[in-house]
């Protein structure tokens, strides 16, 4: 993280990596207040089975979804709106403590997935970006595993390593 080209020195290569909002941003519990727990509701517009494209950007690889196909409610603080899952990608590093947009406690994780939804009102996240209402984020940290790694993350990373810049791959995944 504080290497010669870690992202503590970003702001050093490039003026618009500074600032409060730039990764890695710091999170810390302390002083966090502590609400009641609730529950996120996925709703699933189709059939069983949800159809993605993952592209490799040249920055990372992310994987879209036709629209309107997940919907997601019961967001904290936004009631009453429906957000519909755009895209997922991820942030990842070479070791296991680089690579997440996000340290928790003053620690990085290897990778961060963020699930990017955005509010049904508008045409997509383009749009929504822009508007205080547009967009619920999902962050997911990723630390290796002592135990069994998941199958289904290995089976995906895998495929995403094999594509070039610009590449692209159509799947299918079955919901439940």
């Amino acid at each position: 993280m504080s290497g010669v080209e870690g992202p503590l020195r970003w702001h050093r290569i490039s003026t618009c990596c500074g600032g409060a909002k730039q990764s890695p941003v710091p999170l810390s519990t302390r002083g966090a207040a502590c609400g009641q727990p609730y529950t996120l509701t996925y709703s699933q517009s189709q059939a069983a089975s949800v159809s993605s494209v993952t592209y490799n950007n040249g920055q990372t690889a992310t994987m879209t979804f036709p629209k309107r196909r997940l919907s997601l409610s019961d967001v904290p603080r936004r009631q009453g709106c429906t957000f519909l899952l755009g895209e997922i990608h991820y942030h990842a590093g070479i070791t296991g403590d680089t690579g997440s947009e996000h340290w928790l406690e003053h620690t990085g994780y290897g990778a961060e997935v963020h699930l990017v939804h955005y509010n049904r009102k508008y045409s997509g996240i383009v749009e929504a970006t822009s508007k205080p209402d547009g967009l619920a984020v999902i962050a997911i940290l990723i630390q290796k595993a002592r135990t069994s790694p998941n199958s289904e993350l290995r089976r995906y990373v895998c495929l995403v390593s094999r594509l070039k810049a610009n590449g692209r791959f159509h799947c299918t995944t079955q919901t439940t």
